[in-house]
């Protein structure tokens, strides 16, 4: 089990808003937590419209004060991590055979205030569009 302040805890707690919101966003969501060995890990991967999406999840705790701009979670994915994430997806589709899959790399970042007991959800699509 985990204690309420370790890493990992947070980090569920983030997953599972982004989960919520996914749903309500019409996403089917096929797996999530995907762990590649040391190689990645992928938050969660969900289908809509005939997309697979790979949607890595980035979350930030406030506790009632305003989050500056270099702790917004968008800038926590960095060049390392998104070469780690197509590693990753390259992986996944090998293994579960997706041969012509047309694939997004979306993200969300989350802004939990936990002193207010409230959250912000931002959606990014395609993350890797415009990225050479």
């Amino acid at each position: 089990m985990y204690s309420k302040n370790s890493n990992k805890s947070k980090g569920d707690i983030g997953e599972n808003l982004a989960i919520k919101y996914l749903i309500s966003k019409k996403f089917e969501i096929l797996d999530r937590n995907v762990h590649l060995g040391k190689l990645a890990e992928l938050d969660i991967i969900a289908k809509k419209d005939g997309f697979l999406h790979f949607i890595e999840v980035k979350s930030v705790y406030n506790c009632g004060q305003l989050v500056d701009k270099d702790n917004f979670p968008v800038y926590n994915i960095t060049k390392s991590k998104l070469k780690k994430l197509s590693i990753g997806i390259r992986i996944y589709l090998q293994k579960h055979r997706y041969l012509s899959e047309d694939i997004y790399i979306d993200a969300i970042c989350i802004i939990i205030d936990k002193s207010n007991k409230k959250a912000w959800i931002k959606f990014f699509p395609n993350i890797l569009e415009g990225i050479d």
